[in-house]
């Protein structure tokens, strides 16, 4: 939310009527949400907000702290507070957004992102939450032109290529359609390089390091399935057998998440190799917090047998789903 803050800080910098007791803890609750010190900038804040409870900047400012402390009721309840005292302002709409969108009220995030777009048509943050939503919904062309604008107004907006290289990885392409497939993810890989160059204190960065060499080898894959396509003609007595999963253990939950109370799902390109391991699989979406990462791990200990042609193992590619719910 960094565009978000820039955006605020100018609105607040701008803003000339102040009363001067409620400046104070303000000011003081904004510059800990500055430094980071989310849960100092909390306690100041609801001082501030108890203050001078018409200051719809308090509000704004006590919703974003919240959300990075992962209480999302209260951040919920914090930018509607500041809605109401200032429905004009585009930032408390995109923070709401985030809210529903991490809660998984996708048509609420959507219908709040909108109107942040209305009111101000340069919010990156908005079209970032919108191409979430078409993405989470499966609409992946509307989530890559959501996604392409938001980059459009922020090129540095690390997030946005990451969801950029989601929306390719997931737009709508026959099944025998390789070589575009191929140019994809040889894209998708791209972002997800820019994802990284940008992303600063990336902790999970070999996770991500890695999923941009799965793409490669994905990639390769759909060039050579093409070539095999042009130069082999079928065979009238070609026999084969799917992939059988016999069995597919759910996968953890983590901490981070349930503390960010995450839900929703992570769809997985896996590679069923021939000798009846799993090394490659590729997150189609990402939910964050851990769960990624628990999903690719579960997948590769999946129990199959191949898929065979000719009466000989093969290699396939299949897409499978983990539901990540909170209780």
């Amino acid at each position: 939310m960094k565009n978000l803050r820039n955006i605020l800080i100018l609105f607040f910098v701008s803003s000339t009527i102040v009363f001067a007791q409620s400046q104070t803890g303000r000011d003081k609750g904004i510059e800990f949400y500055e430094q980071a010190d989310y849960k100092n900038a909390i306690k100041v804040l609801k001082e501030a907000a108890k203050a001078e409870p018409a200051d719809h900047t308090v509000h704004h400012y006590l919703g974003l702290s919240l959300m990075n402390e992962n209480k999302l009721k209260d951040a919920e309840k914090a930018f509607e507070r500041a809605i109401k005292l200032n429905p004009n302002f585009a930032g408390s709409q995109t923070g709401l957004a985030y809210i529903y969108l991490r809660r998984d009220k996708l048509k609420s995030a959507a219908e709040t992102a909108e109107k942040a777009v209305a009111l101000d048509g340069r919010n990156a943050e908005a079209y970032f939450v919108l191409s979430s939503v078409y993405l989470r919904s499966g609409n992946a062309d509307r989530a890559l032109e959501n996604t392409e604008q938001a980059i459009k107004l922020d090129p540095n907006f690390a997030s946005a290529h990451l969801l950029k290289a989601h929306s390719l990885m997931n737009l709508s392409l026959t099944n025998q359609d390789y070589k575009n497939r191929s140019v994809r993810y040889g894209t998708a890989g791209d972002s997800i390089g820019k994802f990284i160059t940008l992303s600063k204190n990336l902790s999970n960065i070999g996770f991500w390091q890695k999923q941009r060499e799965t793409l490669k080898f994905f990639a390769d894959y759909y060039t050579e399935r093409e070539k095999n396509r042009s130069a082999v003609a079928p065979s009238a007595d070609d026999s084969s057998t799917p992939v059988k999963i016999l069995n597919k253990k759910p996968a953890g939950y983590t901490e981070k998440a349930r503390q960010a109370s995450v839900s929703g799902f992570i769809r997985l390109l896996v590679a069923f190799s021939e000798d009846g391991t799993i090394k490659h699989v590729l997150a189609l979406n990402s939910l964050g917090f851990g769960l990624d990462e628990e999903a690719i791990d579960a997948a590769k200990d999946i129990k199959f047998e191949p898929a065979t042609k000719d009466g000989r193992p093969v290699t396939v590619v299949k897409t499978i789903e983990y539901t990540f719910s909170i209780y």
